[in-house]
């Protein structure tokens, strides 16, 4: 028994170390599958809108059968906005975008049901629809830039754009911000604005006259939930309360009443009415970091705590319910659960699940949050939340201050960055510090202007919490915004404690807030900043990290964003400058065109990344690489050094993208490792060795990456640069081939033509680069790309051939018709030599002008000279005038510059010009000598030699 046991468990550990393997961050750092889901009126279709690759789209999903129809597509490209979607009625649905409105209409006689879409373009958006009212709807139409209508209008007079049958409910309340329906009190909110007061107003649906209820600062906290009764409102409010409660709100008098519902420690956030005179549905509220739902009704919370039970005691929420409200859509959700989407039947008392927001993270086991509460003095309970790994544990800390600081919070639902980090083995501290959100007012304003204060003593007080339970080898800060300013401070005031800093888009000279450019210097912005930081005087630089750097001993890395305008880019800069300036261990990852925070997946992807290797090479952690992980880092490795090296929003860097394909070359990744020889070949941060390169070359060819072997295959071809061996090109052409490149066949086909490395074979010859033989693929079907190297393999082979008389017009036959040319008869008609000088007209910048006829050229840099000439048809069998013929064409060089002799081919039309020019660009090219362009017909007939002496002495 006890060896059964003792296997069981390890099998347990081996199971959950494998399932909690490190998480790819394109897995995480990723738009939902689903954004949201809605149920029509009856209970009977679901709409999901969702993501894909490509496109947004609509999705109808028939309840029953769970058998889903695609409504709507929307393509990324267009950049189309989603404002909002609602059920109109069973069969109708109403879609806004950022240009257009319109409704999907479902039909559902046939066998098969079909869904058509029907736009609109009336300026405008809906306000509600209305259930009880068959395809009617109350619309809010903008008929010019200050005019504002509200209609109750059917579908059909939406659709053809015409409200003149429509009933106008009510011209707008001028400056009116919004408007908001109350379906189940049928009453229509607003609010507006009038100088700095917010009033609230409403419309009772039997009524024709709004009704002002209410006016505020636009500072304070009232949030309408809709009427009690006749004269009551139930609000949101912390107006003479500390924690925001749901209070009776009499309409007549304007005063408040008694507190419905008011939870002791934390800020409601949402609540919902039953039908008037029915009272309240149930409030929300976030405890611990979780979001709690308290329902008024016995039957509402037990069927609650029933599904709970079935979803893994995760909270389970409804979403959408039918009118009879026996029919839900709900959604489960927790730390490790995205989201998942289920509709339930109280008829039938099942639940089904739907779809997941995030299936690709269905089958990996994600961390938890364990959530807890430190009092640090006799008034003050901070809550924290530590997310700790499933599998391998690193044994490291990572305290994370969330950034604001005030007015924002921490809760503990699925989160992707924590995530990421856990399953590589770190721990996660969150901490709702003094300032944080959702526990009242006094608790918010506890955290103004402390920053470096009150706030870090929060934090630490809950980390020495946490060390004292787990006692972690390693602790390092982290954080974003003031979340950065956070991490680094905690490094500074207790450098025993942390041995690394990431500071992301960070705050590290406080004064600078108020100052960094015009518009903060002005009095409302000063005002506000004062209301978080502090008043601006000389005690800010105290608690200022640049000026105190000196401090700082941990290795850090800064993240910035370089048109940041919360924390502006100088902030970092500067922060940079100084820990340079102190030679302290400083790293940065600056990105050009990203404010404050990543605005892409990809950027995300990128920086977690970055992070999470500065933290283990800072740290020496070395974790058991799997097979699975090795992929992983190969990836993200190839990830960074891809953003050393191409426009990736990130400073070029060769020596950091030399050093990271290293690292995902020591992975096996195929690609990386072509790249740093690459870096060889082309003497780029390493000395230049064509050997090493090759080297190189060969383990990435063989580790599958067809551009290597294509490489080889070309450097063993040339011969320029290594010796030449027409075997081992073929062999690697052939392997390329194998490994689906697809330019590798027509060099294959070179090979055949010309019997080098292989063979000779006409037959593959043709084959190969006309495709004789396949019906499926023809050369005009071929990129833009393709095509380009198709037509360098074919000038080779024109150039090269040792064709037979019969396979030369086979050859040629098979040429002309795959590439138009009518004729190969031709002569010279015309001809201007010598200098040319670039067209100045900005439009004409490649074009060439003549300068002077001569053949005696200045050895200077930028000196243009050649040949501009046009051809006659000498084709009598041909009498067309615009035809197109091929010619072959070479400069011959000085002896210095000969590796730079190339042999081309052009097809032209005869009735045109064209010119045909040598530059000295370069220092090197600056070779005195003779200069001979050779023009040939296809047939070989000599059509031009021109010879050019270039001379330090010439004058031309």
């Amino acid at each position: 028994m006890k060896a059964l046991i003792t296997l069981c468990i390890a099998l347990f550990i081996c199971f959950n170390a494998k399932a909690s393997q490190p998480i790819a961050p394109e897995l995480l750092f990723t738009p939902p599958a689903v954004y949201s889901m809605k149920i029509n009126p009856n209970g009977r279709y679901l709409v999901s809108f969702e993501h894909q690759d490509t496109q947004n789209v609509f999705t109808i999903i028939d309840s029953v059968t769970l058998e889903e129809h695609v409504a709507l597509s929307i393509a990324h490209k267009e950049k189309l906005k989603v404002e909002e979607y609602q059920w109109i009625d069973n069969k109708t649905l109403y879609v806004e975008l950022d240009k257009q409105s319109g409704f999907l209409h479902i039909d559902d006689t046939q066998e098969e049901i079909d869904v058509s879409w029907q736009k609109f373009k009336l300026e405008g958006h809906l306000v509600a629809a209305l259930p009880s009212e068959e395809n009617t709807v109350i619309f809010a139409h903008r008929e010019n830039k200050n005019n504002l209508k509200l209609y109750k209008a059917t579908t059909e007079q939406l659709e053809q754009q015409d409200l003149s049958q429509a009933i106008e409910l009510k011209k707008e309340l001028k400056n009116a911000l919004a408007y908001f329906y109350d379906e189940s009190n049928s009453v229509l909110l607003t609010v507006r604005l009038d100088d700095e007061k917010l009033e609230f107003w409403f419309l009772k649906s039997d009524q024709k006259i709004w009704k002002r209820f209410y006016t505020i600062d636009k500072d304070n906290d009232f949030i309408p939930v809709g009427l009690l009764d006749e004269n009551t409102m139930a609000v949101l409010t912390s107006k003479d309360l500390d924690t925001r409660s749901l209070v009776k709100f009499d309409i007549n008098s304007e005063t408040f009443g008694e507190v419905i519902y008011q939870h002791p420690t934390y800020d409601l956030y949402d609540a919902v009415l039953n039908p008037i005179g029915s009272g309240v549905k149930y409030v929300r509220y976030i405890d611990h970091g979780v979001p709690k739902v308290q329902y008024f009704s016995a039957d509402e919370d037990a069927l609650t705590k029933n599904l709970m039970a079935r979803v893994n005691n995760e909270n389970i929420v409804t979403v959408d319910a039918s009118v009879d409200n026996r029919k839900k859509l709900m959604a489960s959700f927790s730390a490790k659960n995205p989201g998942k989407y289920y509709y339930y039947d109280k008829a039938t008392d099942e639940l089904k699940l739907i779809k997941s927001v995030h299936p690709q993270l269905d089958n990996i086991t994600l961390s938890d949050i364990e959530p807890f509460s430190v009092k640090v003095n006799e008034h003050t309970v901070i809550e924290g939340m530590l997310s700790r790994p499933v599998g391998y544990n690193n044994n490291t800390l990572l305290v994370y201050p969330h950034g604001g600081p005030v007015g924002i919070r921490d809760n503990a639902t699925y989160n992707g960055e924590i995530q990421y980090f856990t399953s590589r083995g770190y721990s996660v501290l969150n901490v709702n510090f003094r300032g944080s959100s959702g526990y009242g007012k006094s608790f918010l304003d506890k955290g103004r202007a402390q920053f470096g204060k009150l706030i870090e003593q929060d934090i630490t007080a809950v980390v020495n919490a946490v060390q004292q339970k787990y006692n972690y080898q390693n602790m390092c800060s982290m954080g974003t915004g003031y979340g950065g300013y956070s991490a680094v401070m905690l490094a500074i005031y207790h450098p025993e404690q942390y041995q690394c800093v990431v500071s992301m888009y960070g705050i590290y000279d406080l004064p600078l807030l108020f100052n960094a450019s015009n518009y903060k210097t002005l009095e409302d912005h000063r005002d506000y900043i004062a209301q978080v930081v502090g008043e601006f005087d000389e005690s800010l630089k105290t608690v200022s990290p640049f000026y105190f750097a000196q401090k700082l001993n941990a290795p850090t890395l800064l993240i910035a964003g370089k048109k940041d305008e919360v924390a502006d880019f100088e902030q970092a800069n500067r922060m940079k400058f100084r820990l340079n300036q102190l030679q302290k261990n400083v790293d940065y990852l600056f990105f050009d065109n990203v404010g404050h925070g990543q605005h892409n997946w990809y950027g995300d992807r990128l920086q977690f990344s970055y992070v999470d290797h500065f933290i283990r090479t800072q740290l020496n952690l070395e974790p058991e690489i799997t097979e699975h992980y090795s992929k992983i880092l190969a990836k993200e490795y190839v990830r960074i050094a891809d953003a050393y090296t191409f426009s990736d929003n990130v400073d070029n860097d060769d020596k950091k993208a030399y050093e990271f394909y290293q690292l995902a070359s020591q992975y096996g990744e195929s690609r990386a490792t072509f790249n740093v020889g690459s870096f060889y070949h082309q003497g780029k941060y390493v000395e230049q060795n064509i050997n090493s390169a090759i080297e190189w070359y060969k383990k990435s060819s063989d580790a599958g990456y067809d551009d290597a072997s294509f490489r080889l295959g070309d450097l063993y071809y040339s011969g320029k640069e290594t010796e030449q061996d027409y075997e081992a090109s073929f062999h690697y052409f052939n392997k390329a081939h194998e490994q689906q490149h697809e330019d590798a066949e027509f060099s294959i086909a070179r090979a055949h033509c010309l019997g080098r490395g292989v063979e000779k074979s006409f037959e593959n010859c043709l084959n190969r680069l006309f495709y004789v033989d396949n019906d499926d693929k023809t050369v005009s079907s071929l990129s833009e790309d393709q095509y380009k190297t198709w037509r360098n393999v074919v000038t080779d082979v024109i150039w090269e051939n040792t064709f037979s008389a019969s396979e030369k017009q086979q050859f040629e036959q098979n040429l002309f018709a795959d590439t138009g040319i009518k004729v190969k008869n031709i002569d010279v008609a015309d001809i201007d030599y010598g200098l040319f000088k670039r067209d100045t007209r900005s439009w004409l910048r490649s074009r060439k002008v003549h300068e002077k006829t001569t053949t005696k050229i200045a050895l200077e840099k930028g000196r243009i000279f050649g040949v501009y000439l046009s051809f006659n048809n000498k084709d009598t069998n041909v009498d067309a005038e615009k035809v197109k013929t091929l010619i072959k064409l070479r400069w011959r060089l000085p002896d210095a510059i000969k590796n730079k002799e190339t042999q081309k081919t052009k097809i032209i039309n005869t009735s045109k010009e064209y010119g045909y020019y040598w530059t000295l660009v370069n220092d090197e090219d600056l070779v005195p000598g003779d200069y001979t362009l050779e023009i040939f017909t296809l047939d070989d007939k000599p059509l031009l030699s021109k010879t050019f002496t270039v001379a330090a002495e010439a004058k031309t």
